[in-house]
């Protein structure tokens, strides 16, 4: 296995979601301790291509999924210094934002057409959500022993989501299985 060599040289960089195509996604800042402003992009291992994302009315950007489509996912952002996931599908922009939360990140997708991600409520409490792309639709995700404190990283084609509540220094990993694919559940 060969290391990626993404972007130019940053004291802060990070790789964050690979697709089956050698291509991967990430973000830099030019910031030693990595507190922005951070830039999103595409790094394309096969030509050794390195693409700056331009995400519209973000100070700052991170790019955390990308699937076998080049469909790319993350969050931004904005000068009043909120945070919006956002859609790149066939270089359409499209900011994923949970009705009436205060913040969205989106942090994973599959090749079904899935993002997945959290928000932040009123409260100030996080929940997972995945959000799909042909009907436009988001549904809340909270693990049973994590409600408010949910997020969701990950989605396979499969639908099956990984991620985490709790508050740090204490976080849980869990798996949800949909029902439909749980043997377990009648």
């Amino acid at each position: 296995m060969r290391p990626f060599i993404p972007g130019p040289p940053a004291p802060f960089n990070q790789l964050l979601g690979p697709n089956d195509s050698n291509q991967a996604v990430g973000y830099y800042s030019t910031k030693a301790d990595g507190i922005g402003p951070d830039h999103a992009y595409i790094y394309d291992e096969s030509g050794s291509v390195f693409e700056l994302l331009n995400i519209p009315a973000s100070t700052s950007a991170q790019a955390t999924g990308i699937n076998n489509s080049g469909n790319v996912c993350g969050f931004f952002v904005d000068a009043k210094g909120v945070n919006h996931g956002f859609l790149l599908i066939l270089g359409q922009f499209e900011v994923l934002r949970f009705p009436a939360s205060t913040g969205t990140q989106a942090l994973g997708l599959n090749d079904k057409g899935q993002v997945v991600g959290f928000y932040t409520d009123s409260a100030n409490n996080t929940h997972g959500f995945v959000y799909t792309v042909s009907s436009k639709t988001f549904q809340s995700i909270d693990d049973p022993d994590g409600l408010g404190t949910t997020i969701v990283n990950g989605i396979n084609d499969k639908g099956v989501l990984v991620g985490f509540f709790g508050a740090a220094p204490i976080n849980s990993r869990f798996v949800a299985i949909p029902r439909d694919r749980d043997p377990n559940h009648e």
